[in-house]
């Protein structure tokens, strides 16, 4: 693994960016099913905590130590969330990441580590997903001009844009897949 261990384990924790052989194994079997497309129905859930993580982003250059630690008080947040979700709701049947994670995870700072490497893996996909998409539809106009009118259609003037509006545009969803 070189030096990426050293480098990586104190942001990452023992997650499979920082693991090799078993235990990287074990992480990919651990996360392989979180990434199935309907898992991740209800886009409201992450606004809160995203716009906490905003918030707490640094405007001047940082230590990478105190960085880490606040990567590391985002996720605690997310995971209290979620316990405390647990608690108050009756989300019966409903299927959570967090949920199964916590069932399948041996300690809170293994639960931390998978849920930051989870984040990282789903942001750098997201964006090399639309900085293709965007750097292609650029070189594409009609392709652009049709993707706008579907969109325009879809939405109506509405600022409320939700999954299973982004579902019933087909056209989108073709030119992401392509």
């Amino acid at each position: 693994m070189g030096p990426r261990r050293k480098v990586m384990f104190p942001l990452f924790g023992d997650g499979i960016f920082t693991q090799e052989g078993d235990a990287w194994k074990h992480s990919r079997e651990l996360l392989r099913p979180q990434f199935v497309h309907k898992q991740h129905e209800d886009l409201e859930l992450f606004q809160e905590v995203v716009d906490d993580l905003i918030s707490v982003l640094p405007t001047k250059e940082v230590e990478f130590t105190s960085a880490c630690e606040d990567v590391h008080r985002f996720a605690d947040q997310i995971i209290d969330r979620n316990l405390s979700r647990k608690l108050e709701s009756s989300d019966q049947g409903k299927y959570v990441i967090l949920d199964f994670l916590e069932e399948n995870t041996s300690s809170r700072k293994e639960l931390r580590s998978q849920i930051i490497n989870i984040l990282v893996a789903g942001r750098d996909t997201t964006a090399c997903l639309l900085s293709w998409t965007l750097f292609l539809l650029v070189r594409h106009p009609k392709v652009l001009a049709k993707l706008r009118e579907e969109i325009s259609s879809k939405i109506k003037g509405s600022t409320k844009i939700t999954r299973s509006v982004l579902q019933s545009m087909t056209y989108l969803q073709n030119v992401l897949k392509e």
